[in-house]
């Protein structure tokens, strides 16, 4: 027969495992979309910041060489030093005219045939994932493509989840430890009230300790004294029935020794 502490926990450990990795393959897929959500409000962020500084420049007058060196040397600035953060996204740009002309582009970005649509896009350059958005300025007449690499934004993310994911994984088998000995706790009443039976002498027929037990356990005692009460009646009636056939007996067994 299995012990009731491993039928009680074995299910009990399975629903919280298989509860906790359903939650936490719900917060994977749920974190990997918020945080692709945050990384493109980013990119977004940073067209904007890149039109807004190109609004003091005229088009037709402008050093692009020199815009261009100036946004590339900020940009590889920004993995060094204090302000560096694992996280950051690696940005490249680029530059188009009205008509589609490139005027300025980063070092490391893709080489665009064209510039594309509008808004918030993935695209497969070269066999290289790129996400990347496209703002247009109607008062400039610019394109302006801010982009990063598809694999440096899921390594990122991926670096995040893991370090959400990991604690969960962690705390599984501590989580099981502390559910057995609490189980363990739990189980210590009808312990003590096995030991209680165990000590009680072989011929006691007398009540069990009226002590506190839990409510699950009133039953079980109830159950006990009623047994015992049924096994004193029963005994007191086998005593009585050899009493009083020994005193039956009594007489004819005279009657014999006198003849």
């Amino acid at each position: 027969m299995i012990a009731i502490r491993t039928r009680i926990l074995a299910p009990t450990i399975i629903l919280v495992i298989l509860g906790s990795l359903a939650l936490a393959l719900l917060a994977l897929c749920d974190s990997h979309r918020e945080i692709e959500e945050v990384y493109d409000a980013q990119l977004v962020q940073a067209a904007r910041l890149l039109q807004g500084i190109l609004q003091r420049h005229d088009p037709q007058q402008t050093d692009w060489a020199q815009i261009g060196a100036a946004l590339e040397t900020a940009l590889d600035r920004s993995g060094e030093g204090i302000l560096s953060h694992p996280y950051e996204i690696n940005l490249s740009f680029q530059i188009w005219s009205q008509e589609g002309q490139l005027l300025v582009r980063s070092q490391h970005a893709p080489v665009l045939p064209s510039p594309p649509a509008p808004g918030i896009h993935d695209l497969l350059i070269d066999g290289q994932d790129w996400c990347g958005v496209l703002l247009q300025d109607g008062g400039q007449g610019l394109r302006i493509w801010v982009g990063e690499r598809g694999d440096v934004r899921q390594d990122l993310i991926q670096r995040i989840v893991q370090h959400t994911l990991i604690p969960t994984l962690v705390g599984l088998p501590l989580l099981a430890m502390i559910i057995w000995l609490f189980l363990g706790w739990g189980l210590k009443p009808l312990q003590r009230l096995a030991w209680q039976i165990r000590a009680r002498p072989v011929d006691s027929l007398d009540p069990l300790d009226s002590g506190p037990l839990p409510p699950e356990l009133e039953p079980m005692r109830t159950a006990l004294d009623r047994l015992l009460r049924q096994l004193r009646s029963l005994l007191e009636r086998e005593r009585r029935f050899i009493a009083d056939a020994a005193h039956e007996l009594r007489t004819p067994l005279a009657i014999i020794d006198i003849h």
